[in-house]
């Protein structure tokens, strides 16, 4: 039987508890990953690693039995990634690990969520990092591969951070047939290379 669905996303994996209980999703939306859970429990518990981590992206890669201790992989466009240990009857969260340290020393350009309609009134998603400044700046558009099948999110890009640090801006697009936003918008690329794709 359906669990769960939801109009124009993807669901990228099942959460379960510590007996394989599936208590939640996992999918992206407006390029984060999104843990939505079924239970009021585990909802708080959730709104408590958002709000830990406001703006980022927030996995959890184990837990005690109870679930009140978390160990979670954190990290955002401008963020490298670090896991993290929540205690959850506190709501303190400390750093465990940065998995990149040796760009500790580095600031980072933030990236923002863009949205346009294809030629045909496809509502189109896209991320667009800006060096720091108010001048104008060169652009790169960086597609992702597949095309169908494939998407790009706001996860920390060291070649996106690199560009972005030379002074491009750099924009990437999930054209029609990427993943992530349902099946529809995804089967809407078939037959589009070097079409509406590209015009996306």
């Amino acid at each position: 039987r359906t669990l769960f669905s939801k109009p124009g996303v993807d669901i990228v994996a099942p959460v379960f508890d510590s007996r394989l209980n599936p208590i939640g999703v996992r999918y992206y939306q407006s390029g984060r990953l999104v843990n939505e859970y079924f239970g009021r429990h585990d909802q708080e518990r959730a709104a408590m690693m958002r709000k830990a981590f406001p703006g980022l992206s927030v996995s959890v890669i184990d837990q005690s039995d109870d679930a009140s201790q978390l160990i979670l992989l954190v990290d955002g466009p401008a963020a490298t990634p670090r896991i993290h240990h929540l205690d959850t009857h506190t709501g303190k969260a400390e750093l465990i690990e940065d998995s990149l340290p040796w760009l500790a020393s580095f600031s980072f350009s933030p990236a923002e969520v863009l949205t346009a309609t294809g030629k045909d009134g496809l509502p189109i998603e896209a991320f667009l990092t800006l060096p720091a400044g108010e001048h104008k700046r060169p652009l790169v558009v960086m597609p992702h591969g597949g095309p169908v099948g494939v998407s790009d999110h706001l996860h920390f890009d060291r070649e996106v951070q690199f560009l972005a640090s030379l002074g491009y801006a750099v924009l990437r697009v999930n054209f029609r047939g990427s993943d992530g936003y349902g099946k529809s918008f995804r089967e809407a690329g078939h037959h589009q290379f070097g079409g509406l794709i590209e015009d996306d």
